[in-house]
């Protein structure tokens, strides 16, 4: 993780240092902008491993819960060529089935396997850009800490709800085209990580259950985005 930060700051710095030379004089120049609205959807894809231990058919139903939509939006704060600000973000992926089911016992059953996984991250973030550049483009590198939620509405023949969160990190790359003084166009990647090693389970009529992970066994959160959206600016 440190090898990562000293790339992200050394990335920001070249941006801060080098960010007037890339942009050329324009119509609606960054130098004005104080505050920006960002609303953005797309599509994302998590990272956590897949257990072939399951065998081949659990394999690919894991595989299909690995892509998914994301959206958000954000509020940030301009100052020299610095950023702060706020970010919303939630991936969504679902899938289901139907198969038997062999339990500890030894006995079977028969019915519906599906999950609906719900990723959120709610966070402040900080980062370099090249708002004090007078051009209709933009670019900005950020990076942020905040609460990363995790919700599992599960099926397996009866349904379930899976819940937990932890501390999460937050890199994204933006860049924005500016059509008019108060609107642009924009596009992010970004990969936000953590994982979990608590999670609550709640059945109806039942008493919520703890359930404590392993560290090998914890359950990943981590995702990467590719979103598009717009922009206003205040």
């Amino acid at each position: 993780m440190k090898r990562i930060l000293l790339i992200i700051i050394a990335s920001l710095l070249a941006m801060s240092l080098n960010g007037q030379a890339y942009y050329a004089s324009d119509t609606f120049g960054y130098s004005d902008v104080k505050v920006r609205l960002s609303v953005q959807g797309g599509l994302g894809y998590a990272l956590g491993k897949i257990d072939e231990s399951l065998g081949e058919d659990m394999a690919n139903y894991q595989k299909s819960l690995k892509k998914g939509k994301s959206y958000g939006a954000d509020l940030a704060s301009f100052y020299s060529g610095y950023t702060l600000g706020v970010k919303y973000n939630r991936f969504n992926s679902s899938a289901k089935a139907y198969g038997t089911f062999t339990y500890d016992d030894g006995t079977t059953d028969s019915g519906a396997l599906s999950d609906d996984i719900r990723y959120t991250f709610i966070g402040p973030y900080i980062g370099i850009s090249s708002i004090g550049a007078e051009s209709k483009h933009f670019v900005s590198m950020n990076y942020g800490l905040g609460y990363v939620g995790y919700e599992d509405y599960c099926e397996v023949i009866t349904p379930f709800v899976l819940t937990g969160w932890t501390l999460g990190y937050y890199i994204g790359f933006q860049y924005d085209y500016r059509a008019s003084k108060h609107l642009a166009l924009g596009a992010e990647v970004s990969w936000i990580s953590g994982s979990i090693t608590k999670i609550t389970k709640a059945v109806e009529g039942e008493p919520n259950e703890t359930i404590t992970l392993d560290k090998n066994e914890a359950q990943s959160v981590s995702h990467i985005n590719a979103l598009f959206g717009i922009r206003f600016f205040l």
